[in-house]
């Protein structure tokens, strides 16, 4: 289970690890730019091709509250986090110069996010939050790396 473990018991402070090693500005403090990329590469990459993003959908399906009509702002703090948790990766991906790293982390985003139907947490919060972000996700990258999609909901 993505968000429970077998116990039962929360999986915060898992996310709070994750929200501590995902986060591009610290590290870069700490070991500099090139550095930080590096180190960010070698989380984001195998992070990317294990699943993260089929799990971070899911938790996004059931964790965002439901809501009325679109917003960008996140209905609870939650739901802040989870917006974080998947924009870090793509800001990661646009920025890097490891094509290899910039073209699985767009190409997982892509088939977990924006190719299989949109659930409501989706077109509700996440897909507006994009739109309004879009100085920090150019869509020039996505664009790049796009292949044949033939799961597009739209």
């Amino acid at each position: 289970n993505t968000i429970h473990s077998s116990t039962g018991e929360s999986k915060g402070s898992h996310w709070r690890v994750l929200e501590i090693f995902l986060n591009a500005e610290g590290w870069s403090k700490i070991v500099g730019i090139q550095s930080a990329d590096m180190i960010l590469g070698s989380i984001f990459f195998p992070l990317s091709q294990k699943g993260y993003f089929t799990r971070l959908r899911q938790i996004i399906d059931a964790k965002v509250p439901p809501l009325v009509e679109p917003t960008t702002r996140a209905p609870n703090p939650l739901s802040g986090c989870l917006l974080d948790f998947l924009i870090q990766p793509i800001e990661f991906a646009c920025g890097t110069l490891d094509m290899s790293h910039r073209n699985t982390i767009v190409k997982s985003f892509r088939q977990e996010f924006l190719e299989p139907a949109y659930s409501e947490p989706i077109i509700n919060f996440i897909l507006p939050c994009l739109m309004q972000n879009n100085y920090k996700i150019p869509l020039l990258c996505m664009l790049e790396n796009n292949e044949v999609c033939g799961r597009n909901p739209w």
